[in-house]
């Protein structure tokens, strides 16, 4: 996927708001953009802009991409990424053994497709399924899409704590919305009570019913989430393709490592 990161020297310039009839006036052309960290304002192809469409044809919107990997890492905190797993990147995924490579050639695949349908990364922990995940919210975020982070554990606490608070379940599951693509992590990671369930199914069945799309992560096996909340899992391989993780825990081959190095 093309980076928006480089500064292209201006050539024919769109304007951001203008009105285009159609997709192929972008071709060859920049429009002015504003990093949304640092602010930093260069030019951008304009194939890469935003386009509203409109009966007689569209509105260019500048995507407002990072400029740099930095400003990139800072936008995926600011997208809710853990600052442990701000930086991951394809190209920094350990696919050790056959099985990851596919895995990492399915989602560089999916990049570079339609993006419609969704992913759901199951099995083993410690098997990269968080940082493929994460990795690929960051070429969508690169690429200037509105993409968002939540860990389940984390949703669930939100939810649970916003009766206390200003705010509501709704609210929160509303904001999540916003984004066009959403990526939940560790899911059946959190506390299974009935009003955890609901607010997870009232999650699933946003994302399901605005036709956003989800990449979603879980330790448990598809039948064991199934097993969990079957409306909600019949919901998620609908809207996903499913892939199963298998290998051996990549964190205990690093404390293995480490202990094998220590005097």
């Amino acid at each position: 996927m093309a980076s928006l990161m480089a500064s292209p020297s201006r050539d024919r310039h769109v304007s951001s708001g203008s009105f285009i009839k159609d997709k192929s006036e972008l071709d060859g052309a920049f429009v002015e953009d504003e990093c949304p960290v640092c602010k930093r304002v260069r030019d951008v192809p304009a194939t890469s802009a935003s386009l509203q469409r409109i009966d007689t044809g569209y509105y260019v919107t500048s995507p407002g991409a990072a400029c740099s990997e930095r400003c990139l890492t800072a936008l995926m905190e600011k997208r809710g990424v853990p600052e442990r797993y701000a930086g991951l990147s394809l190209d920094a995924f350990q696919a050790y053994n056959p099985s990851l490579h596919q895995k990492l050639d399915f989602v560089q695949r999916w990049l570079g497709g339609d993006k419609g349908t969704g992913l759901l990364l199951t099995g083993k922990c410690g098997t990269g399924k968080t940082h493929l995940a994460v990795a690929a919210m960051r070429e969508l975020v690169k690429a200037g899409e509105h993409a968002g982070f939540i860990g389940a554990t984390a949703f669930a606490m939100k939810c649970q704590a916003a009766f206390s608070g200003s705010t509501t379940p709704d609210a929160i599951i509303s904001k999540i919305l916003h984004h066009r693509f959403i990526a939940l992590d560790d899911l059946g990671a959190e506390k299974p009570t009935e009003f955890v369930r609901a607010c997870l199914f009232a999650l699933v069945d946003g994302i399901y019913t605005k036709n956003r799309t989800l990449i979603a992560t879980s330790n448990l096996s598809l039948q064991s989430l199934h097993e969990n909340d079957p409306r909600m899992t019949s919901r998620l391989v609908e809207i996903c393709d499913s892939l199963e993780f298998d290998g051996e825990d990549y964190r205990l081959k690093i404390a293995q490592g480490r202990r094998a190095g220590a005097p």
